[in-house]
C-alpha cells in the first residue's frame, strides 16, 4: 500500500493515480513484493527544512528518501519507508531537462524507491549500478504507466 501526502497547490499536478502506477511498475520490474512506503509531495521549504535536519545540507533537493525497512506484525507487509519530494524541484528540473514533470515525478520515484531498498550513489562504484537501473525502470515504467 501507498500512502500520500500532496499539498492541495500541487493536487493537479500530482495525481494519485499515476504516482500509484508507478510504484506498483517499479515494484513489478525490481521484482519487489508485498511492500508499502509512504510519499509526499511538499515544496522547496519543507524539503529544504528536512536536508538541514537530516543530512545537514542547507538548501533545497529534488528528493529525499527515509529507509525504516520495518515489517507489519498482523500482514507481514514491509514498510519500506518515506520518500519527499519537491514539486518545486520537479517544475524546475523538468523544464531543464526538457521533458514533463509527471516524466520527472516517475524519475524521482524510481530514485527513491532505490534508496529505499539501499541503493546509493554516494560512491562511483555506486552510482555506476544506481543510475544504469534507474535509468532502465524509468523507461520501462513510464512508458507502460502512462495515462
Amino acid at each position: 500500500m501507498v500512502t500520500f501526502q500532496i499539498k492541495k497547490e500541487f493536487q493537479p499536478d500530482f495525481l494519485e493515480e499515476n504516482l500509484q502506477a508507478w510504484v506498483r511498475k517499479t515494484f513489478e520490474y525490481l521484482d519487489v513484493n508485498q511492500c508499502d512506503l509512504s510519499i509526499v509531495i511538499g515544496n522547496n521549504a519543507e524539503i529544504h527544512q528536512l536536508n538541514r535536519e537530516y543530512r545537514h545540507i542547507d538548501a533545497p533537493t529534488d528528493v529525499l528518501s527515509f529507509a525504516y525497512d520495518m515489517r507489519d506484525p498482523e500482514t507481514n507487509a514491509r514498510y519500506l519507508g518515506d520518500i519527499v519530494i519537491s514539486a518545486e524541484k520537479v517544475y524546475e528540473q523538468a523544464r531543464t531537462a526538457g521533458h514533463s514533470y509527471q516524466m520527472e515525478s516517475c524519475i524521482l520515484i524510481v530514485h527513491g524507491i532505490l534508496h529505499l531498498l539501499g541503493y546509493d550513489h554516494e560512491e562511483e562504484s555506486d552510482e555506476v549500478v544506481m543510475f544504469p537501473l534507474q535509468e532502465k525502470i524509468v523507461k520501462a515504467v513510464f512508458e507502460n504507466a502512462k495515462s
